[in-house]
């Protein structure tokens, strides 16, 4: 990073005027949004505290391949364990998956201001919305097509800036927790948003939101825009990309590039755009990442754009200060009598590899799911998918999948 940027940059965030600090993102706690009496495995008060906090998956379903095969599958699509720890202006998260036994979180961070914050440790580099809301309030049972594009996880020190309808992130990244800092090489990755357009109805139900309402609002009205932007150098191993099959239970990719040696540079930028009408909800982004090799160079594209509807008139929680979104608040959950929220949705994916390549391919999807948020911590979801090859080697592969997921957020 250029020192006199970098310098500009983090003067500006500090010299900001007092706000109250940045609200949940990607594996961040967000307790707060529950009243005292249900933080059941918080240890501590609102300025010291630990708190432990279980995510896990259940995924069933039926996939079928063509060619290939029919069949019923279920799996433990995600058993993780998040601890989320505070003093003062120090507070950090630790997450771990023991589906895959990775380590997938392991970070600190220092509240500067109450608009600056500063994260060290193995982290989402912020580029991606979709991403950095992370995939415990993901509507769908698999992430859109972009996220085969995007940096993922890794060790670095990011600053993060809120305003009042904007958010700005830069940071510094090396490898990841798996194979160490310096590994693969370094990049520097920053986002953008803003929310030219918001309002909020009035919140009306203890526990829904603190006190200030950071985190939870009930949005009837957004425009959310954003822009990221990546770029990695010196990278030490193969770089290959592969779209999914729609879900989890889908035991191959369906396209894929092949691994491409001795990259000099790997350059990417993602758009995103979210309108939300009180209980509709339009997203999209679109991504590209620009590979450069002796051998080949070239562009793979990919995005989605999707529609969800929530039938019993709840709202997607937003924070214009990180450009997140978060956990869903059923208005009458089952715990206190109610039967919960349901949302409906659809999205149309689509991933192109074939500039990296003769043998890269290019795939589109349709999904269709419907959710129902039974309490705060707890969803269902069926979801279909029908996802297909339209160039490279496997041209013509089509996978279906129906998935049924039992989710459980602490």
């Amino acid at each position: 990073m250029n020192l006199p940027v970098a310098r500009l940059f983090l003067n500006a965030a500090v010299l900001a005027w007092p706000a109250m600090p940045l609200a949940a993102q990607s594996a961040t706690d967000d307790s707060d949004l529950f009243p005292t009496d249900e933080r059941i495995l918080r240890i501590g008060d609102d300025e010291t505290n630990i708190t432990f906090a279980p995510f896990v998956q259940f995924d069933g379903g039926n996939v079928w391949l063509d060619p290939g095969e029919d069949d019923w599958q279920g799996e433990t699509a995600l058993a993780r364990l998040q601890i989320f720890g505070r003093a003062g202006d120090f507070s950090g998260t630790f997450a771990y998956d023991f589906n895959d036994d990775t380590l997938r979180y392991a970070f600190v961070n220092y509240d500067v201001s109450g608009r600056l914050t500063i994260r060290g440790g193995q982290q989402d580099e912020p580029f991606s919305l979709q991403d950095f809301s992370g995939g415990r309030f993901l509507p769908f049972a698999a992430s859109g097509e972009s996220a085969a594009l995007i940096p993922g996880d890794n060790l670095g020190i990011t600053a993060l800036y809120g305003g009042k309808d904007h958010s700005l992130a830069l940071g510094v990244f090396g490898g990841n927790a798996q194979g160490g800092f310096g590994d693969n090489g370094v990049a520097v990755t920053g986002r953008a948003t803003w929310a030219p357009i918001y309002s909020e109805s009035e919140i009306t139900r203890g526990g829904d939101a603190t006190s200030s309402g950071v985190g939870t609002q009930r949005v009837d009205d957004l425009l959310h825009l954003g822009l990221g932007l990546s770029a990695r150098f010196d990278i030490d191993d193969p770089v290959s990309f592969s779209g999914s099959g729609g879900s989890s239970l889908v035991p191959r990719s369906i396209v894929s590039s092949p691994a491409i040696d001795g990259v000099d540079s790997l350059l990417r930028a993602n758009f995103e755009v979210s309108r939300q009408l009180g209980s509709l909800s339009l997203q999209g982004e679109w991504t590209a990442a620009r590979l450069n090799a002796p051998a080949v160079s070239g562009t793979a594209t990919g995005g989605y754009a999707y529609a969800t509807y929530f039938l019993t008139g709840e709202r997607r929680g937003h924070d214009r200060t990180t450009g997140v979104f978060g956990r869903v608040i059923p208005q009458n959950p089952i715990d206190e009598g109610g039967f919960g929220a349901i949302e409906v949705g659809g999205r149309f994916d689509y991933l192109d590899l074939t500039d990296l390549g003769p043998v890269a391919g290019a795939q589109w999807g349709l999904t269709g799911v419907v959710n129902a948020y039974l309490t705060k911590r707890i969803t269902l979801t069926a979801d279909y998918s029908r996802t297909k090859a339209v160039a490279g080697v496997d041209d013509g592969l089509r996978s279906d999948a129906v998935t049924f997921r039992f989710q459980f957020v602490y």
